[in-house]
Formats: C-alpha cells, structure tokens, sequence
C-alpha cells in the first residue's frame, strides 16, 4: 500500500465559485460602485435611512404656523361673517 499514488485533478476554482447575484436596493449599490458588497451596500441604506427620519422631524418641528399667534389687526367676527357670506 506504500507504493499507491494518487492523480490530482486540476480543477478550475472558477468553477465552484457561487456568483452572487445582488438584487433590490442593494444589488443597485453594488452595481454603480457605491459598495463593495452586501454589507457595506446595507450600511449605505441603513444611513440614508437614518437622514431621512432626522431630515422629517426637522421638517415637522420647525414648521410655522402660517397664521401669526398674535396678529397686529385681529379680524372681528363680524368681519369673518362678511368674508363668509361674500363667496
């Protein structure tokens, strides 16, 4: 049994490789260049994620009333009757 050798196949590593196939918003990623694979891809999305929930709130909270709280030349009742029954 000492005098038993064996022949290595040369196999293409190419062969047994898994292509991936990337698809939805972190295929996108990868495909233009932005990320290299699907973690980084995710962390791009977790970031704009997270702009996009602070950019929101900034929205919400620092919107203003359009009506002043304390107008100069309040309208009386009557005034918003007339403007009421003129349309």
């Amino acid at each position: 049994m000492d005098n038993v050798q064996f022949e290595e196949e040369k196999v293409n590593s190419q062969f047994f490789r898994k292509s991936q196939v990337y698809r939805g918003l972190t295929g996108f990623i990868i495909k233009t260049g932005l990320a290299k694979n699907d973690v980084q891809a995710s962390l791009i999305l977790l970031g704009i994620m997270v702009f996009s929930v602070v950019a929101t709130v900034f929205v919400f909270i620092g919107n203003k009333p359009v009506v002043p709280k304390n107008p100069t030349n309040p309208l009386t009742a009557e005034q918003v009757r007339e403007f009421m029954t003129s349309r």
